[in-house]
Protein backbone atom coordinates (compact mmCIF):
# COMPACT_ATOMS: atom_id res chain seq x y z
CA UNK A 1 0.00 0.00 0.00
CA UNK A 2 1.08 3.56 -0.75
CA UNK A 3 -0.09 5.67 2.18
CA UNK A 4 -0.44 9.42 1.67
CA UNK A 5 -2.47 12.33 3.03
CA UNK A 6 -5.73 12.44 1.06
CA UNK A 7 -9.11 14.13 1.28
CA UNK A 8 -11.88 11.58 1.85
CA UNK A 9 -14.44 14.05 0.44
CA UNK A 10 -12.48 14.13 -2.82
CA UNK A 11 -12.48 10.31 -2.98
CA UNK A 12 -16.25 10.18 -2.35
CA UNK A 13 -16.95 12.63 -5.18
CA UNK A 14 -14.57 10.75 -7.48
CA UNK A 15 -16.30 7.40 -6.86
CA UNK A 16 -19.73 8.93 -7.51
CA UNK A 17 -18.38 10.39 -10.76
CA UNK A 18 -17.10 6.93 -11.75
CA UNK A 19 -20.50 5.42 -10.87
CA UNK A 20 -22.54 8.17 -12.53
CA UNK A 21 -23.67 6.18 -15.60
CA UNK A 22 -24.85 3.25 -13.45
CA UNK A 23 -26.66 5.61 -11.08
CA UNK A 24 -28.34 7.47 -13.95
CA UNK A 25 -29.28 4.26 -15.76
CA UNK A 26 -31.00 3.00 -12.62
CA UNK A 27 -32.46 6.44 -11.83
CA UNK A 28 -30.84 6.63 -8.42
CA UNK A 29 -30.47 10.09 -6.93
CA UNK A 30 -27.45 10.91 -4.81
CA UNK A 31 -27.65 13.10 -1.73
CA UNK A 32 -24.46 14.43 -0.17
CA UNK A 33 -24.05 15.56 3.40
CA UNK A 34 -20.28 15.90 3.58
CA UNK A 35 -20.37 17.71 6.91
CA UNK A 36 -17.02 16.60 8.37
CA UNK A 37 -15.00 19.72 9.07
CA UNK A 38 -11.77 17.72 8.77
CA UNK A 39 -11.77 15.11 6.00
CA UNK A 40 -8.05 14.42 5.53
CA UNK A 41 -6.83 10.90 6.22
CA UNK A 42 -3.53 9.05 5.78
CA UNK A 43 -4.45 6.13 3.56
CA UNK A 44 -3.86 4.16 0.40
CA UNK A 45 -6.10 6.04 -2.02
CA UNK A 46 -6.73 3.04 -4.28
CA UNK A 47 -7.78 0.83 -1.37
CA UNK A 48 -10.15 3.40 0.13
CA UNK A 49 -11.65 3.98 -3.32
CA UNK A 50 -12.15 0.21 -3.62
CA UNK A 51 -14.12 0.24 -0.36
CA UNK A 52 -16.22 3.22 -1.44
CA UNK A 53 -16.95 1.73 -4.86
CA UNK A 54 -17.91 -1.62 -3.33
CA UNK A 55 -20.28 0.02 -0.84
CA UNK A 56 -21.85 2.25 -3.52
CA UNK A 57 -22.34 -0.65 -5.95
CA UNK A 58 -23.79 -2.86 -3.19
CA UNK A 59 -26.26 -0.05 -2.42
CA UNK A 60 -27.16 0.25 -6.11
CA UNK A 61 -27.79 -3.51 -6.30
CA UNK A 62 -29.86 -3.44 -3.10
CA UNK A 63 -32.18 -0.90 -4.71
CA UNK A 64 -32.47 -2.72 -8.06
CA UNK A 65 -35.46 -4.87 -7.10
CA UNK A 66 -37.42 -2.08 -5.43
CA UNK A 67 -40.05 -0.62 -7.76
CA UNK A 68 -42.36 1.00 -5.20
CA UNK A 69 -40.06 3.98 -4.46
CA UNK A 70 -37.30 5.85 -6.25
CA UNK A 71 -33.77 4.85 -5.40
CA UNK A 72 -31.82 7.19 -3.18
CA UNK A 73 -28.18 6.92 -2.20
CA UNK A 74 -27.12 9.14 0.69
CA UNK A 75 -23.48 9.75 1.50
CA UNK A 76 -22.62 11.57 4.68
CA UNK A 77 -19.47 12.37 6.61
CA UNK A 78 -18.98 13.67 10.11
CA UNK A 79 -16.35 14.00 12.80
CA UNK A 80 -18.09 12.11 15.63
CA UNK A 81 -15.13 12.68 17.93
CA UNK A 82 -11.77 14.38 17.81
CA UNK A 83 -9.32 12.72 15.43
CA UNK A 84 -11.91 10.60 13.58
CA UNK A 85 -13.96 10.81 10.40
CA UNK A 86 -17.08 8.76 9.80
CA UNK A 87 -18.44 8.03 6.33
CA UNK A 88 -21.94 6.59 5.87
CA UNK A 89 -23.35 5.17 2.64
CA UNK A 90 -27.10 4.65 2.95
CA UNK A 91 -29.61 3.24 0.50
CA UNK A 92 -33.37 2.81 0.56
CA UNK A 93 -33.30 -0.72 -0.83
CA UNK A 94 -34.38 -4.01 0.66
CA UNK A 95 -32.19 -3.97 3.76
CA UNK A 96 -30.66 -7.05 5.35
CA UNK A 97 -32.56 -9.62 7.37
CA UNK A 98 -31.65 -8.94 11.02
CA UNK A 99 -30.67 -12.59 11.57
CA UNK A 100 -28.16 -12.32 8.71
CA UNK A 101 -26.53 -8.98 9.49
CA UNK A 102 -24.00 -10.64 11.83
CA UNK A 103 -22.61 -12.67 8.90
CA UNK A 104 -22.41 -9.85 6.36
CA UNK A 105 -18.59 -9.53 6.61
CA UNK A 106 -17.87 -13.30 6.60
CA UNK A 107 -15.77 -14.63 3.71
CA UNK A 108 -17.62 -16.48 0.96
CA UNK A 109 -21.03 -15.54 2.38
CA UNK A 110 -23.40 -13.38 0.36
CA UNK A 111 -27.05 -12.36 0.27
CA UNK A 112 -26.80 -12.12 -3.53
CA UNK A 113 -27.57 -15.12 -5.75
CA UNK A 114 -24.50 -14.40 -7.90
CA UNK A 115 -22.35 -12.98 -5.09
CA UNK A 116 -18.95 -14.40 -4.23
CA UNK A 117 -19.01 -13.13 -0.66
CA UNK A 118 -15.68 -11.34 -0.92
CA UNK A 119 -16.46 -7.65 -1.50
CA UNK A 120 -17.49 -6.80 2.05
CA UNK A 121 -14.83 -9.08 3.54
CA UNK A 122 -12.12 -7.27 1.56
CA UNK A 123 -13.61 -3.87 2.41
CA UNK A 124 -13.69 -4.79 6.11
CA UNK A 125 -10.01 -5.85 5.97
CA UNK A 126 -8.97 -2.66 4.17
CA UNK A 127 -10.68 -0.44 6.74
CA UNK A 128 -9.16 -2.47 9.60
CA UNK A 129 -5.71 -2.16 7.97
CA UNK A 130 -6.24 1.61 8.03
CA UNK A 131 -7.01 1.40 11.78
CA UNK A 132 -10.72 1.96 11.26
CA UNK A 133 -13.98 0.08 11.65
CA UNK A 134 -16.66 -0.89 9.09
CA UNK A 135 -20.20 -1.57 10.30
CA UNK A 136 -23.61 -2.32 8.79
CA UNK A 137 -27.10 -1.73 10.09
CA UNK A 138 -30.59 -1.54 8.68
CA UNK A 139 -32.09 1.86 7.97
CA UNK A 140 -35.62 2.85 8.88
CA UNK A 141 -37.99 2.61 7.15
CA UNK A 142 -36.10 0.99 4.25
CA UNK A 143 -32.58 0.05 3.30
CA UNK A 144 -29.21 -0.28 4.89
CA UNK A 145 -26.38 1.92 6.14
CA UNK A 146 -22.76 0.92 5.82
CA UNK A 147 -20.45 3.16 7.80
CA UNK A 148 -16.74 3.29 8.41
CA UNK A 149 -14.56 5.36 10.66
CA UNK A 150 -10.93 6.23 10.03
CA UNK A 151 -8.36 8.23 11.96
CA UNK A 152 -7.80 11.72 10.65
CA UNK A 153 -4.43 12.68 9.18
CA UNK A 154 -3.76 15.15 11.99
CA UNK A 155 -4.09 12.39 14.62
CA UNK A 156 -2.02 9.95 12.49
CA UNK A 157 0.83 12.45 12.26
CA UNK A 158 1.05 12.58 16.05
CA UNK A 159 1.87 8.86 16.29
Amino acid sequence: PAFARIDLHHLVRHIITLSRSELEQRRISVHYDLAAEDSFIVADSVQVQQVLLNLVMNAVEAMAEVKSRSGTLAIATSNPESGVIRCEIADNGTGIEPALIERIFDSFWSTKAQGMGMGLTISYSIIERHRGKLTARNREPHGCIFAFTLPLAASEELL
